[in-house]
């Protein structure tokens, strides 16, 4: 008789750049997905709807660089038909750690992420390892214990120049947002013009993350609903008749 084989399908490799906010990890991603011979072998860009900073179908980093067809997923459970479906050998994710926005949605990120390595597909994500609360993202954790070619980004303190700066310092205002904020937030363009809302590298002397809003950022959002109602009184209410 003769003997059974068995064909053992090689690990997919999976390629993470992580490190705080203003490193160039987007770049860093695209400038991997528009390699030639990556491109020749196809590749699938994915990001999360809620992360994206302009359209939903192009991940644009702050240094103007960009990659378009990317595809907008709203839950971790979306990825794995499309990656199905398609022979594309290599599979990008921007902002990995908005998969893990809930319990349920982390538990099926780690699992596509182990089936798309079963898979044999080369996987490279980016993410931070934790939010502006200095708490680690525990998909990211879970991403760095499996990732075979980790890139760590750094960059030095916006405050006092030194560096590693480790913590993703969320401020309103130039004012620190308190522990008791959303946890996932993105800077769109919409969040930064309604509240002033903006991410920038802190080391450990120099970060902030106070309990409580500040009573200095309580005004400011005092005096910002305090005019928003009054515009809509405005508006709500009938124009003067012109006079004779």
């Amino acid at each position: 008789m003769g003997a059974i084989q068995s064909i053992a399908v090689p690990l997919g490799e999976v390629h993470g750049v992580h490190g705080n906010m203003c490193t160039d990890k987007t770049t860093v991603l695209i400038g991997l997905a528009k390699v030639p011979f990556r491109q020749t072998e196809g590749v699938l860009f994915f990001q999360p709807r809620e992360a994206a900073r302009c359209a939903p179908d192009r991940v644009e980093s702050r240094t103007g660089a960009f990659y378009d067809g990317v595809i907008p997923v709203d839950h971790p459970a979306q990825i794995m038909p499309i990656v199905e479906a398609s022979t594309a050998q290599h599979l990008f994710l921007e902002e990995v750690h908005f998969l893990g926005r809930d319990a349920g949605m982390e538990a099926a990120a780690k699992q596509l992420f182990l089936d798309l390595r079963r898979l044999g597909r080369h996987t490279y994500w980016s993410g931070l390892p934790m939010d502006f609360r200095a708490q680690p993202f525990e998909l990211v954790a879970f991403l760095l214990g499996i990732t075979s070619h980790p890139y760590p980004r750094d960059t030095s303190c916006a405050v006092c120049k030194r560096m590693p700066a480790p913590f993703p310092q969320r401020l309103y205002f130039d004012l620190p947002a308190p522990a008791d904020d959303a946890r996932f937030l993105a800077d769109t363009p919409e969040q930064q013009a309604r509240k002033r809302l903006r991410y920038e590298p802190r080391c450990s002397n120099c970060y902030r993350c106070p309990d409580t809003m500040s009573p200095q950022l309580q005004q400011i959002f005092a005096a910002m609903a305090e005019e928003y109602d009054r515009g809509r009184r405005e508006l709500a209410s009938p124009a003067d008749p012109p006079r004779s």
